[in-house]
């Protein structure tokens, strides 16, 4: 599996929204990266916000996610079944 460990942090808000955190690591070819944050909105169950922290403490990165009023989102073929 490509994520793994996943654990429940807990509530939170972004940008003003309720939302679940969960920590995970994420398994590439060089290796464990994380934990990794993601931050699911309670209201819609999508992904708002990523948060990676720097292994060595320089620094971290939060990628924020926005949706239009009426969200397609397609599930691929490989997940569908």
């Amino acid at each position: 599996a490509q994520l793994t460990d996943a654990k429940l942090v807990g509530d939170d808000t972004v940008n003003g929204t309720a939302v679940t955190a969960y920590d995970f690591y994420a398994k590439d070819s060089s290796g464990m990266h994380g934990p990794m944050r993601v931050f699911i909105a309670k209201d819609t169950s999508l992904p708002l916000r990523i948060h990676m922290e720097d292994p060595q403490g320089h620094g971290s990165v939060d990628m924020d996610y926005s949706y239009g009023t009426n969200p397609q989102i397609e599930v691929p073929g490989c997940l569908g079944k």
